[in-house]
């Protein structure tokens, strides 16, 4: 997967784990786990758009196994689902949304529905009802209209009247004139009565399934913060305090997916909000985005005055909480140390602090003209958080493989902010590990010869060569493709935009090329033998 973007490989290991998970014939119930708590740290450690990638992947895998009417695989998608939300991937609205399609289809006659009801609530109605007890409620209700045309009996007991014994049950969910008994239908009703009455009971294993799930949770939730759950190596908040359980969760809130079923299925028509650059937009949210629009003021301590700041995230694609917080605490700034400061106040779990490098990027590549501000915001938060220049890294490998769509205004914002971070020490040379050197299409070509020609008109030539040394010093593969790919585009392309320039500006800058070269030439053999 070394050439493959981040969207490439969720895709991948969706398909992989749906392969293993959605079984024809057994009801996989641990091996589905495992694979949530997989899919969970992903989301947590890679960022948000892993999760969100697999979530939507999963919603239509279900709605193609649900209009085959497969049994097994639709109760082991539910599982893996309902799992994705006791780990706090997505959100309790998601799993309530299959919840009602479900109920919905109880009058259809199948035991689909039924078995797919049992498999969610049983997993985690206790979560649901801790959630959301209202939307609970109006979910009891609709099996008591649903089941009442299985019967008076049974709509009395989905009500909340008493299923005394295993006889009378039985007689009550085959009240109708089919008169055979639902076995099913029997142990769903008394599933929800106990929900409705706070009477969940251990059965069958039970409570060690829910001790496991507890288990992998705190491992997960622990896990996002980067450290085991350990709070002693905790790095956020002044002097490395340790966080507070109100501000773990309020992290795990903000990255939590919030996206509906409806979100998930229209995705292809509406959009895919959790990719930067890409627009989303419900079609009757004009009362959410007011909401979302106040909190995310309050999350970014932008006063009421700069909101028209929420409306031009929305324009540039930021369609995340997240993403509007960072773009508003990044534009709303008075500086880029303002804006550091901005951005360490929003307390951002590890996932949507990933989203920082992609907005900053976004937003300098989005600019008529290059902005210095963003490239001095960029090498100030590399400088703090070694966590943040690998973010930025993986951002530019991802760029790199859209470079062939953009137009030579945002290939010229790329290549001088890259210039700047490499020529301040803020990005090592690394950065450039993910350039095909030997397919190179027009635009990449441009980006690195911009890039290389600004970084020798702007900064000293030195910095290069110490950026170097340290690259010579790694001695990898990818080290040694990096100094042979650079002493050949030095060679031949950068040549050629050298011989463009006007030629006042053509002799300081070949005066720096040449000893560029010429540390080119001295590194390739260092490299090359110690491999």
């Amino acid at each position: 997967c070394a050439g493959a973007s981040r969207r490439e490989v969720a895709s991948l290991v969706a398909e992989a784990i749906f392969n293993a998970a959605l079984s024809e014939t057994l009801v996989l119930g641990p091996l589905v786990l495992a694979c949530a708590a997989l899919l969970a740290s992903l989301h947590w450690r890679m960022g948000t758009a892993v999760g969100a990638h697999v979530a939507e992947a999963l919603v239509l895998r279900f709605v193609q196994l649900y209009a085959e009417r497969r049994v097994k695989p639709c109760i082991n998608a539910a599982l893996l689902l309902a799992h994705l939300y006791n780990l706090r991937v997505v959100h309790c609205a998601l799993v309530y949304d299959l919840v009602r399609q479900m109920v919905a289809g109880m009058g259809t006659g199948s035991e689909l529905e039924v078995e797919v009801l049992h498999a969610l609530l049983r997993s985690v109605g206790g979560e649901l009802r801790k959630d959301d007890p209202a939307a609970l409620k109006e979910i009891v209700l609709e099996i008591g209209r649903a089941a009442a045309e299985a019967g008076g009996a049974l709509a009395v007991a989905a009500r909340g009247g008493p299923l005394e014994n295993t006889e009378l049950a039985s007689r009550a969910v085959a009240g109708g004139e089919e008169g055979e008994a639902s076995v099913r239908m029997q142990v769903l009703l008394q599933l929800v009565l106990d929900l409705k009455n706070n009477k969940q009971k251990a059965r069958g294993g039970r409570d060690l399934a829910d001790e496991t799930i507890a288990r992998v949770r705190r491992k997960m939730l622990g896990g996002a913060q980067g450290n085991g759950g350990n709070p002693k190596k905790r790095r956020d908040g002044a002097g490395g305090a340790a966080e507070t359980s109100a501000e773990v969760d309020a992290k795990v809130e903000q990255a939590t997916l919030k996206a509906s079923w409806a979100d998930y299925v229209n995705a292809a028509t509406n959009g895919r909000w959790w990719l930067v650059g890409s627009a989303w937009r419900a079609a009757d949210s004009a009362a959410a985005e007011h909401s979302e629009d106040e909190r995310v003021r309050g999350l970014a301590g932008v006063s009421a005055e700069d909101a028209q700041l929420l409306a031009l995230a929305r324009k540039q694609g930021m369609n995340t909480d997240a993403r509007r917080s960072i773009f508003v605490a990044i534009m709303g700034a008075d500086g880029h140390i303002d804006a550091a400061e901005r951005l360490g106040r929003l307390k951002l779990a590890k996932g949507p602090a990933r989203e920082v490098g992609r907005v900053l990027v976004e937003c300098c590549a989005q600019e008529a003209l290059f902005n210095p501000y963003y490239a001095l915001l960029g090498a100030r938060l590399c400088e703090s958080s070694s966590d943040f220049a690998y973010t930025l890294q993986y951002t530019y490998w991802d760029q790199f493989k859209q470079l062939s769509g953009y137009s030579v205004r945002r290939i010229s914002n790329l290549a001088r902010l890259l210039a700047h971070l490499l020529g301040r020490g803020a990005l090592p040379l690394a950065a450039l590990k993910g350039v095909e050197w030997g397919a190179m299409h027009e635009q990449l070509v441009l980006l690195l010869q911009i890039t290389l020609l600004s970084l020798c008109a702007e900064h000293d030539v030195r910095a290069l060569s110490g950026a170097l040394d340290k690259l010579v010093a790694a001695k990898s593969e990818g080290a040694l493709a990096v100094v042979e790919g650079l002493h050949l585009f030095v060679g031949r392309q950068l040549q050629k935009a050298i011989d463009m320039r006007p030629a006042g500006e053509r002799e300081a800058i070949v005066t720096k090329v040449q000893l560029l070269r010429a540390r080119l030439e001295a590194a390739s053999p260092l490299i090359g033998g110690g491999a």
